[in-house]
């Protein structure tokens, strides 16, 4: 795989995660409220994901080994992804865009807790970031398309499920890199958009 400086990649994960909650955030407000739907959403995604990896394979060298475990890992992180996107894309349809943002974004605070467990200190400057987290969801202004949807407990348990799988996304790739197969990243990734594709076609066949 390329070798990218962490400036490079902290710019384009920030413009990947906004570009993905302007899209997101659009799709549930202009598309029809359909289960099918929002799993075509994550089809297209995970397709589109997983040839853009499998491009950037061919062009650095190829994917060379792949392990069980990798495989294994593979499977839940695509499985995770899915039910995040999924259930954040129904979180959006019913409650308030600015509210279901954040609460699905404390979902960072799952890998970071866990941090101990992987030989990483939570510093205090962590600490005050889950709070200012937190304090960011109070401070949140209610948007004039949000005025019809307001909160309710179905709408909660969708941000909590999205919250606690999007947080496991982070565990698992933690788990990951932290293995003895962590060059294997680039086939961990394939396998997790394969099973979340394949998976968002079972379940739009379902539906």
């Amino acid at each position: 795989m390329f070798a990218l400086s962490i400036p490079a990649l902290l710019i384009i994960t920030i413009l990947a995660s906004w570009g993905k909650a302007v899209l997101g955030g659009y799709y549930a407000t202009r598309v029809p409220d359909a289960a099918r739907f929002r799993w075509l959403f994550g089809l297209i995604q995970s397709v589109f994901c997983g040839l853009a990896i499998t491009v950037l394979l061919a062009l650095s060298g190829g994917l060379g080994t792949v392990s069980v475990t990798t495989v294994i890992l593979g499977v839940i992180l695509g499985l995770a992804n899915i039910i995040t996107l999924v259930t954040n894309l129904a979180a959006l349809e019913r409650g308030p865009f600015s509210y279901t943002t954040v609460l699905i974004s404390l979902s960072a605070v799952i890998p970071a807790l866990c941090g101990p467990f992987f030989g990483e200190t939570v510093t205090p400057v962590q600490y005050a970031g889950v709070a200012l987290m937190i304090v960011c969801l109070f401070l949140s202004p209610e948007r004039k398309t949000d005025e019809n949807k307001k909160a309710s407990l179905g709408w909660l348990a969708l941000c909590g499920i999205s919250a606690v799988s999007n947080g496991a996304l982070g565990v698992t790739q933690k788990i990951h890199q932290n293995s003895a197969y962590k060059s294997e990243m680039a086939a961990l990734l394939i396998v997790a958009f394969a099973v979340a594709s394949v998976f968002s076609a079972v379940m739009m066949a379902v539906e």
